[in-house]
């Protein structure tokens, strides 16, 4: 386990550094992850644990549109990819704020998806880039106002 790497990502994310994390990095993100009996401590950016299962816990083509704000994308945004994770969130403060209404697939919980938390944006769904030209553009917008909030 390389706790070195799990603090400074931990500090740099209340230090405001914009964070994209797709299925195994929304689940890096999380306090802990329970398999097979066995609870292993992980990043604590976010205030979510995770269960590992034998099967499938989404699986396909996914849709969602974004509902809230959050560092990448504007509202109204559709986007389109795909999930594939055996895990899901097993626990999370219900305050919990997420940014995709998901029309197509499972998403994080209850048809939500995109976790909004300080400057993070983590998600199950596994974005399609080239049908989402607007990923790119909110990396870029991300990745200058926090430059510009460093100096």
């Amino acid at each position: 386990v390389n706790k070195e790497l799990m603090t400074s990502l931990k500090n740099l994310s209340l230090k405001g550094l914009p964070i994209y994390a797709e299925c195994g990095g929304l689940i890096y993100l999380a306090k802990t992850i329970h398999r097979e009996g066995s609870e292993y401590p992980l990043s604590g950016v976010l205030p979510i644990c995770i269960q590992v299962n034998e099967k499938p816990e989404g699986h396909g083509y996914s849709s969602a549109v974004v509902d809230n704000d959050n560092p990448f994308f504007d509202q109204g945004t559709v986007l389109n990819g795909h999930e594939f994770h055996y895990s899901k969130i097993c626990d999370h403060d219900p305050g919990l704020r997420t940014s995709l209404a998901v029309s197509r697939g499972v998403g994080c919980f209850d048809k939500r998806d995109g976790i909004t938390y300080n400057n993070v944006f983590a998600s199950y769904f596994h974005l399609h880039a080239l049908a989402t030209p607007e990923w790119a553009k909110g990396m870029i917008k991300c990745a200058k106002k926090y430059n510009s909030m460093k100096n």
